[in-house]
């Protein structure tokens, strides 16, 4: 075992160089073939010096160490812990067996990890029984042939690689649920998966993607469908399709226009239309009634249609860095909102039925053209925080008296407008931090 005391001695040091060479150490020595790697991991991630249980006769106990420690196997931990994780799911079954269902080789932001997977490793092959396997290592071009032999497959996540396409072979795995190939370097959505009918969540954001196919509307059983940051630039009305549909992911693309489709996804909590240059929020979206979450930032909108007010089971939105001049008198609708986002645009006034919103606990106005709230301000009984960073830059701002009635107020921010908390407001939110 002196290679593993070096091995740990080299990742817990705060030097990088140190860190390199116990890496290279690790390669050399425990990375041969899978079960030694894993099973090395094991040693020098583990909470105390549990060594012995790599020989082969302690098998079983090795298994118990890991139902112990509910489900998860640590690795280095060092200044760059994470480089290498491995986990391996709830019911641990001996890798000899080939029993493992769930294998995970990745890490977060590390250059160093690179020099251990380039290639996912043909040992993995052997694993029959695995479900899930996630390899976010930042360095794989390929997936190999054999994937299609390991049938019991069905979440798969090979984030962050270099892969371009599929293996012929991957058509066998038309069972999956699960399969997140965000971050890598797709041209087009290959087209065999349009017969993957039991997918869940498909994640292809972070790609060159141009065109969504209208194929896509057969894969009824998405719950969540993510192409933030590609080249798209239309929809297929085909989405419309998706009645299972409740997370959908299109900002910060090039889309132009939405479908009237759009209304038919029945389901759909959260919807992220962020950066994509809209200059209308089309109605249809207005229709979606089991939405909670609606961010559509960083737009040209100058304007929200009065039918805003129908998303009676919105939570969350987010309007900030768009054009606003004026918000409907229906935002009062919005009985469950509990974070509204108005910064960095061009309101004047806010209707006073910004006062209905009785679940409010969060409020950015920064950067408007504000020089006072709403009497109603003082309705906001659940309100947390209050951003109002230079509500206007070229007048004086004055706040209503009612704000000091906001008893759940934890911190307001008023940069910017220092001189609209006056002495008696300071004095009655004692207890709340201004900023």
């Amino acid at each position: 075992m002196e290679n593993i005391k070096t091995i740990q001695n080299l990742l817990g040091s705060e030097s990088l160089e140190d860190v390199q060479q116990g890496l290279k150490v690790w390669k050399e020595h425990f990375t041969s073939d899978l079960n030694t790697f894993i099973k090395s991991a094991l040693v020098l991630g583990g909470e105390k010096d549990i060594s012995y249980l790599v020989e082969p006769t302690n098998l079983e106990e090795l298994a118990s160490y890991k139902q112990n420690h509910s489900g998860y196997i640590a690795t280095p931990s060092s200044p760059y812990h994470q480089h290498i994780s491995l986990w391996i799911a709830h019911q641990y079954e001996i890798f000899e067996e080939g029993r493992t269902t769930t294998l995970a080789l990745g890490h977060e932001e590390s250059s160093l990890y690179e020099a251990m997977w380039q290639e996912i490793p043909e040992q993995i092959a052997q694993f029959k029984g695995l479900q899930n396997l996630y390899m976010e290592t930042g360095a794989i071009t390929v997936i190999p042939e054999w994937i299609g032999d390991l049938q019991s497959l069905v979440d798969l996540n090979l984030h962050w690689n270099g892969i371009k396409e599929l293996p012929q072979s991957f058509s066998k795995l038309k069972h999956m649920t699960d399969l997140n190939l965000g971050k890598n370097s797709f041209e087009e959505i290959p087209s065999a998966l349009q017969y993957f009918t039991e997918l869940k969540d498909l994640d292809f954001s972070d790609n060159e993607i141009t065109v969504i196919p209208d194929w896509i509307g057969n894969l009824d059983k998405l719950k969540k469908l993510n192409f933030y940051l590609t080249q798209i630039s239309e929809v297929p009305a085909s989405i419309g399709k998706l009645n299972n549909l409740e997370e959908l992911y299109l900002n910060s693309t090039n889309l132009s226009a939405i479908p009237e489709s759009f209304k038919n996804l029945k389901k759909l909590k959260r919807l992220y239309l962020g950066n994509i240059g809209i200059s209308k929020l089309p109605e249809c979206i207005c229709e979606l009634e089991s939405l909670e979450e609606l961010h559509i930032q960083g737009n040209k909108l100058s304007s929200l249609p009065s039918s805003i007010g129908n998303l009676k089971n919105l939570k969350r939105l987010d309007l900030g860095n768009n054009s606003l001049t004026s918000i409907p008198d229906s935002i009062g609708n919005l009985k469950n909102l509990k974070h509204l986002d108005l910064g960095n645009n061009y309101l004047e006034s806010l209707p006073e039925s910004i006062g209905n919103l009785e679940s409010l606990e969060g409020l950015a106005l920064f950067y408007n053209h504000l020089q006072t709230l709403p009497e109603s301000i003082g309705n906001l009984g659940k309100i947390r925080w209050l951003n109002l960073n230079c509500l206007n830059d070229e007048n004086p701002v004055t706040l209503p008296k009612t704000i000091v009635l906001l008893n759940s107020l934890e911190w307001i921010s008023v940069y910017g407008n220092e001189d609209a908390i006056t002495p008696d407001i300071r004095e009655q939110l004692k207890n709340c931090t201004i900023r």
